[in-house]
């Protein structure tokens, strides 16, 4: 099986009413009927990621790169107007 197709079916899984079932305790049935601003399918994939630090500081970090990206980007355009210019 392909790695895609493993990711693809495993965030199926994870979207499905039987995992929903499986996760809720049986004391607290309510568990997980709301959509939150982390729903259950975000949290268990962000715990098989082996997300290490907070969540703030992962987010941080990837706008941060994003920030990156978005300077470089600016630079390399200001650079071939310049070399259209001359």
């Amino acid at each position: 099986m392909h790695l895609s197709r493993l990711c693809a079916s495993f965030a199926e899984y994870l979207h499905s009413d039987h995992f929903l079932q499986l996760a809720r305790h049986a004391e607290f049935p309510s568990a997980f009927s709301r959509e939150r601003k982390l729903p259950l399918p975000a949290r268990v994939a962000s715990l098989v990621s082996g997300l290490c630090k907070s969540v703030q500081a992962e987010l941080d970090k990837f706008f941060g790169y994003l920030q990156q990206q978005a300077a470089l980007v600016r630079h390399v355009f200001s650079r071939r107007r310049l070399r259209r210019r001359v």
